[in-house]
């Protein structure tokens, strides 16, 4: 399992304050996880940067963090992509390769830093279902593929694996359910990524 390609990503971020618009909401510390899919480009959820002033990717081989920035982002999608500024980053780990659209009973693996506990954390479900759903970052209706695997705080932005491909980004849990997730497909991950 790649595991080298799965990365922690630590975000300062500062929400507007539409009450007093003059100012803004004080800074919020959170983190979240991301995959790397090309040479410093690391792909995550646009919930785990919006609104971020500050971010910092950490690899699992290193303590050492470094900063990025928002290249690209879809907050229908709740996808981003974030740059590294340090060139040297990305050189040692072949970048995860997207792969295609799971199907129901598919065993895939959500790999990340969920809330818990500092270091990876690799948990394995099946797919349950491939329909339409409500992305609760940006309200819209789009594809999405649900999995009994858990997703909690944390996990958000991280790989869905099947075999040694990416197949999705988790990016929700479903509320009063026990174990559902759900991840954005990777035929959403490429429509994002091409435009």
């Amino acid at each position: 399992m790649p595991y080298s390609q799965v990365v922690k990503i630590f975000s300062t971020t500062q929400a507007p304050d539409y009450a007093c618009p003059w100012q803004a909401q004080p800074p919020v510390s959170a983190t979240g996880s991301g995959v790397i899919i090309g040479p410093r480009q690391i792909l995550t959820g646009a919930h785990v940067v919006a609104n971020a002033t500050f971010l910092q990717i950490q690899k699992i081989s290193t303590p050492d963090k470094v900063i990025a920035r928002v290249a690209a982002v879809c907050h229908d999608a709740d996808l981003a992509l974030l740059e590294i500024e340090d060139e040297n980053f990305t050189q040692d780990i072949e970048p995860a390769e997207l792969g295609g659209l799971p199907a129901l009973g598919d065993t895939v693996t959500v790999i990340g830093f969920p809330v818990g506990g500092e270091e990876v954390s690799m948990t394995e479900g099946v797919v349950s279902r491939i329909e339409v759903q409500k992305y609760d970052h940006s309200r819209r209706w789009l594809l999405a593929a649900t999995v009994d695997a858990a997703i909690n705080e944390g996990n958000s932005g991280g790989p869905v694996f099947m075999d040694s491909e990416v197949v999705g980004i988790a990016f929700q849990t479903l509320r009063d359910a026990e174990n559902v997730g759900e991840i954005v497909p990777t035929t959403i991950i490429r429509r994002f990524l091409e435009g």
